[in-house]
């Protein structure tokens, strides 16, 4: 029997292999100064998970999650508003390159959200649905989130299918990597651009 639950928190994992990774690369892109290439496909692969995850979240799960009523479709309303300014954070990091001070402040706000996200919908909302939610329900619901994800999936680009669970299930080097959030990616940003500084004293630009 498929399981909702276990379905939201594998994701949540993969997230956090996926936050790993880009700190990985921010890591490496310090020592190479904003080379675009570093971040941009780590960064990818992140943003393009979150928003299958997200809007499978608010297309499976927060109808069950938070019942019907006004009490509760303000609290669906306050959640899509969570997503949608890590949304709108994401949609920043696209005007601005990789690397760059106006990138890693976007980036940063869209992490520091994720991982609020993550914290949250594990700290309360799949409570409630373990709490509330008999095992035919979750069945129900892990199907139509599976459902969901397949047709999403078939209707993304080939650059944006590396962001799908299997994709990123396959891909060994992600494996044990943590989300240490935006302050990590803050950090490594403040030792890239102090690095780039360095160099341009160096060579006189």
């Amino acid at each position: 029997m498929a399981d909702i639950v276990r379905l939201i928190v594998a994701d949540h994992e993969r997230i956090r292999r996926l936050v790993g990774a880009l700190e990985d690369a921010a890591r490496y892109d310090s020592a190479n100064l904003g080379d675009p290439r570093v971040l941009g496909p780590a960064w990818d692969r992140l943003t393009g998970f979150f928003e299958l995850h997200a809007g499978a979240e608010e297309e499976i799960c927060y109808i069950v999650l938070f019942g019907q009523g006004p009490d509760a479709a303000r609290q669906r309303h306050d959640t899509i508003a969570d997503h949608g300014d890590i949304r709108e954070a994401v949609a920043e990091t696209r005007l601005h390159v990789p690397g760059s001070a106006l990138w890693w402040r976007a980036a940063a706000a869209a992490v520091r959200g994720i991982g609020d996200h993550v914290a949250g919908a594990e700290h309360r909302a799949l409570t409630a649905l373990s709490r509330s939610a008999a095992p035919a329900v979750r069945d129900t619901l892990a199907r139509q989130w599976i459902a969901f994800v397949a047709a999403r999936i078939r209707d993304t680009a080939p650059r944006q299918r590396d962001s799908c669970p299997a994709a990123v299930g396959a891909r060994p080097e992600l494996a044990g990597l943590s989300l240490s959030g935006a302050a990590g990616l803050a950090a490594a940003a403040k030792h890239r651009e102090g690095g780039r500084d360095a160099m341009r004293g160096q060579t006189g630009r």
